[in-house]
């Protein structure tokens, strides 16, 4: 008699040959399946008619003319627009030689200022973030610009623990971070 590990043996690889002839005829049924569905849909859009040019209406929907419901909402014409139109309203007298106020005269935002930014904060390598930009690496020396007395959002991310954020106003100066944690 043989071995009963033999048998397995052979009975694990016979599962193993049903195994992917099954998987190959499914694989196959599934292509078959996909190609019919795609040459179907190609088959009825090359046959498929064009679409029937729209009609224009020279009335406007809400004559009164009793018209079917799906011609009230096309277009009308342009001379029905015409007349339709609001007609321009005059200017009061008030208002009739005075200038309009342009975007000059508005008030303006102040120049923005160049400033230095250092930022000393433990650990080395910490990002540094300028109100959401990356902008580098602890220890940081670089130049920023910022509307004056806004406030500047420093955000401190360090390689491992909680990111901090800190609010300095923008001043004409050089701005110091410096951290000891």
């Amino acid at each position: 008699m043989s071995e009963p590990s033999v048998v397995m043996g052979m009975v694990a690889r016979a599962c193993l040959r049903l195994g992917l002839a099954l998987t190959l005829v499914l694989a196959g049924r599934l292509a078959w399946t996909a190609f019919q569905r795609g040459a179907a849909a190609t088959k009825s859009t090359a046959e498929a008619e064009p679409a029937p040019a729209l009609p224009t209406r020279t009335t406007a929907p809400w004559s009164g003319e009793s018209s079917p419901s799906h011609l009230k909402t096309l277009p009308v014409s342009l001379d029905d627009a015409r007349r339709l139109a609001i007609p321009s309203v005059p200017l009061p007298r008030e208002l009739i030689g005075v200038a309009p106020v342009s975007s000059s005269d508005s008030v303006k935002e102040p120049e923005p200022v160049h400033m230095y930014l250092v930022v000393r904060s433990p650990p080395d390598r910490t990002e540094v973030r300028i109100d959401g930009v990356l902008v580098g690496e602890t220890p940081y020396v670089g130049e920023i610009s910022c509307q004056p007395s806004r406030p500047v959002r420093i955000t401190l991310v360090p390689p491992s623990g909680m990111p901090r954020t800190l609010e300095r106003r923008c001043a004409a100066t050089t701005l110091h971070v410096d951290e000891d944690k």
